[in-house]
């Protein structure tokens, strides 16, 4: 082969092997170079004629060398030897390559040297190492991720079951990989997920990819989670796929309930609170009915005998009737302020008349014979789905903080109440404004936070609690001061389906 190399004109096997994008090379049994291609310009900068008998090893390196040594004696010992792996060449730095080295003999048959065929897999190696690297590292994510992690392709087949997914539904991966997501599933969604699935595939229309949204599911032993689940797609070997993050909802929805409670308990504690201060002045209301009752049964029993006594008999019993109606409203509107109601459901509400009960649940109290009460109110009145006693509670808080607001000030005191609908809205808007000193900036930053509150004996809980309770009735409740004095709170309520049929 070296002498067909030496002469001028390079045989038509000699092209192609310099046209290998890969290094070939004869070497003799004395580690001579005896051959060299164009591949050893590539890889080594060196013009491949010059290196004819040279020892091999002052071309690849001591190092080299002796790494690729023992495949080099293998062929020079009559067997094709192969390597893969990398070698730390002295000109280029080290290459991962894949080297096949084949015994030459010469015209009598005996072994003369070797051929040596290697192909650099330095890039593919790289990638190879980027891809496992990358593989791992997703892996890891995937193995360590506090949530499901599942795959399915377009049959709802699971393809991968990850670690969190076995802790969320109790299942292993290996009775779930395999089967349909389906068993995974509750309800409306196990019953039509295929169909999901199917219309997605022939529509593009994505329902949940991409969006995410609370789900039932069901575990191994058939009890329901509640999950937020979110989808994404991709492609595999040419074939669509589906991944799903599952998210177990159910200490959150645990903690949400019971804050709740302790909510409720609260806002319980606060009505408790607030008719404490009322408890004298509802037992003299309730006592004048009362007295009034006696009054007239000893009218009754004195006018036994006389010319008037049938006249006076038929009063007093009006009055016995008309004042038991009385006391009797009295406790019913205490008993309905105090009961825990927040599971009662909700039904229509006219605010203005609402107003009106609060006032009649406060007038016993001793401060409202020195407030003049302005109510404006639309001739149609203001409808909301709501729970009476919960908006009954925010109304007597905010009413009574302006009774309490004004004691401080000399002036007259008024409380103003303006009920009204904006046009083109479907919300009811009530404001509540009081003729006291208003609110300064500090307390009006820290006004709806809990345990804040401006009085000796206050819990610091009734305005956080009517927030809430505004909110949840889907409205919100705000305050300021009002531009002619005093403080101004407002709160809006999403009207009822009937007041927007009427209007």
């Amino acid at each position: 082969m070296a002498q067909d190399a030496s002469q001028p004109h390079q045989t038509d096997l000699d092209q192609l092997l310099q046209a290998l994008p890969v290094l070939v090379a004869h070497i003799s049994s004395d580690f001579e170079i005896l051959y060299a291609n164009h591949g050893y310009r590539d890889w080594f900068g060196l013009d491949p004629a010059a290196q004819y008998g040279k020892h091999l090893k002052d071309v690849i390196g001591r190092q080299a060398f002796r790494v690729l040594l023992p495949h080099f004696n293998q062929a020079l010992a009559g067997e094709r030897a192969e390597f893969h792996g990398e070698v730390p060449y002295v000109r280029g730095g080290p290459r991962f390559i894949h080297g096949t080295y084949i015994p030459s003999h010469d015209d009598s048959g005996r072994i003369n040297g070797f051929y040596i065929l290697s192909v650099d897999l330095s890039r593919e190696q790289a990638l190879e190492r980027q891809l496992t690297s990358t593989t791992r590292r997703a892996e890891t994510i995937i193995n360590t991720a506090m949530d499901g992690i599942i795959t399915i392709d377009e049959t709802g087949t699971v393809h991968s079951f990850n670690p969190a997914a076995e802790r969320i539904f109790g299942y292993g991966a290996g009775e779930v990989i395999g089967q349909n997501i389906r068993m995974l599933m509750a309800g409306r969604d196990h019953d039509h997920h295929d169909q999901y699935l199917a219309n997605y595939l022939k529509t593009g229309e994505a329902r949940i990819i991409g969006i995410g949204r609370e789900v039932c599911g069901r575990r191994r032993d058939g009890t329901l989670i509640d999950l937020l689940l979110s989808v994404a797609k991709f492609e595999e070997a040419g074939r669509r796929m589906f991944v799903g993050f599952t998210h177990d909802l159910t200490e959150r929805n645990r903690a949400r309930l019971e804050a709740q409670r302790n909510l409720d308990q609260l806002a319980h504690l606060n009505r408790v609170n607030g008719l404490g201060e009322l408890a004298a002045s509802l037992a003299h209301e309730i006592r004048q009915p009362l007295m009034a009752i006696q009054a007239s049964a000893h009218t009754i029993y004195h006018s036994q005998g006389s010319k008037d006594q049938e006249r006076a008999f038929n009063e007093a019993l009006k009055r016995i009737e008309r004042q038991s109606s009385r006391a009797n409203d009295i406790l019913k509107q205490l008993t309905a302020f105090l009961r825990k109601t927040d599971d009662s459901p909700g039904e229509q509400v006219d605010i203005a008349s609402l107003v009106r009960e609060v006032f009649g649940l406060l007038d016993p109290d001793a401060r409202m014979t020195q407030v003049r009460v302005e109510l404006e109110a639309p001739d149609q009145p203001c409808l909301v789905t709501a729970n009476r006693v919960q908006l009954q509670q925010v109304l007597f808080n905010l009413i009574s903080n302006a009774l309490d607001a004004m004691e401080v000030i000399s002036t007259p005191h008024t409380i103003r109440i303006r009920i009204h609908q904006l046009d083109g809205r479907d919300t009811c808007h009530v404001e509540v404004m009081d003729s006291g000193p208003g609110l300064d900036e500090m307390t009006m930053d820290k006004l709806f936070d809990p345990f804040f509150t401006t009085k000796v004996h206050g819990l610091g809980q009734g305005l956080p609690i009517c927030r809430s309770i505004i909110r949840r009735h889907g409205g919100e409740l705000e305050a300021g001061n009002h531009p002619e004095g005093g403080a101004h709170f407002r709160f809006t309520l999403p009207l009822s389906g009937d007041q927007h049929a009427r209007d």
